[in-house]
């Protein structure tokens, strides 16, 4: 049933926990909405903090939110009209959201139904709702429904829409590519050309996400056989927080799923097991976050997004906070160092362990 959540914060009180991690797709098929929140809870997050003004009614106990965002057509987060910059669309979003009744695996009676925060926060059901209304014309009587699809390829207009950044978007695939099947590999030339913009993208800090393939049987889908014994889905979106290289397993790279689960790290020859001690404690289990080797990222992932411009009006956060938690780091070598960023503490060069209470 619906209820209102006017008692809840509209962002996290530590603001290392507003991150990929954070965000957690509720129970719509829209991880594009959930990825490109993630994504810019990670980097943008003053961006974020932007968007949103709440207006308290104490007398009555409740609360409505305007949230000021971008079109898919008009204004930018680089434009030199000031109203452009702040987001040339507002929509207004009230306090009452969807929950469950009973006790569930995701949680008790009132825990959000949608897309939600694991540090127990509004924002990410407030965006949604906002992006919900906004593309359904802002009717009153409008459905989560109509922001439900297969289409995962649509993080870049969620991005779009949350920070005003103009977002590219480039197939994995080789151009004019005669592979026998998605699982042969790719000509080395291609794989470098990927990951040099991988690469170049992390180092300043745009945000990247992906996308897999539909599963099915034409020639651009993969049979349902071939996603068995995985650990990702098909048709779904993904945050791909970094890269790296392993001095025995090779390329890499770090992706999050906006389900906020995952079952296990990808396990395949091309990665090796985490150790217990690592599986075992709830912040590596729980964020969702795991490492693909690269081939195997090619044969399963078909789009890759990322940010093709910055803003200088909100700073860029790095995601180097995953690092330290990685089996055989000794192995790692990766695509840049951590930097302090220059808005964090001065104790920022220091691992932080995703902490939800």
């Amino acid at each position: 049933g619906a209820r209102s959540f006017a008692h809840l914060p509209l962002w996290p009180t530590d603001d290392a926990k507003m991150n990929a991690a954070d965000v957690c797709q509720g129970d719509i098929d829209d991880c594009y909405f959930a990825c490109g929140l993630s994504l810019a809870a990670e980097h943008y997050p003053t961006c974020l903090k932007n968007r949103i003004v709440r207006i308290d009614d104490k007398e009555n106990g409740k609360s409505r939110f305007e949230v000021r965002h971008w079109s898919e057509r008009r204004g930018g987060c680089i434009s030199p009209n000031p109203k452009s910059r702040r987001g040339p669309n507002m929509t207004e979003v009230g306090d009452t959201f969807y929950s469950y009744r009973r006790v569930n695996c995701k949680g008790g009676p009132g825990t959000p139904l949608y897309c939600r925060s694991r540090s127990d926060v509004l924002y990410p059901m407030v965006f949604e709702r906002a992006f919900q209304r906004y593309r359904s014309g802002g009717g009153q009587g409008s459905s989560y429904e109509e922001i439900v699809g297969k289409n995962c390829l649509e993080a870049e207009a969620v991005l779009h829409f949350l920070t005003g950044l103009k977002f590219e978007q480039i197939k994995l695939a080789e151009e004019g590519s005669l592979r026998v099947s998605r699982r042969s590999p790719v000509r080395q030339d291609h794989e470098d050309k990927i990951w040099e913009l991988i690469c170049s993208m992390l180092q300043k800090g745009r945000a990247i996400s992906t996308g897999t393939y539909s599963m099915g049987s034409r020639r651009n889908e993969k049979k349902p056989e071939e996603w068995y014994d995985l650990c990702v889905v098909s048709d779904h979106n993904y945050a791909l927080l970094d890269a790296g290289t392993d001095s025995v397993h090779g390329r890499f790279v770090v992706l999050r799923n906006p389900f906020g689960k995952q079952l296990s790290p990808f396990v395949l020859s091309s990665t090796p097991v985490w150790p217990e001690s690592v599986m075992d404690e709830p912040e590596i289990r729980d964020d969702a976050v795991f490492r693909i080797g690269l081939p195997v990222f090619f044969s399963y992932f078909e789009t890759l997004s990322y940010a093709a411009e910055t803003c200088q009006w909100y700073p860029i956060k790095l995601c180097h906070r995953y690092r330290p938690f990685f089996a055989d780091s000794e192995n790692i070598k990766w695509c840049e160092k951590t930097a302090i960023h220059k808005d964090e503490e001065e104790d920022a060069m220091v691992p932080r362990r995703l902490e939800f209470e």
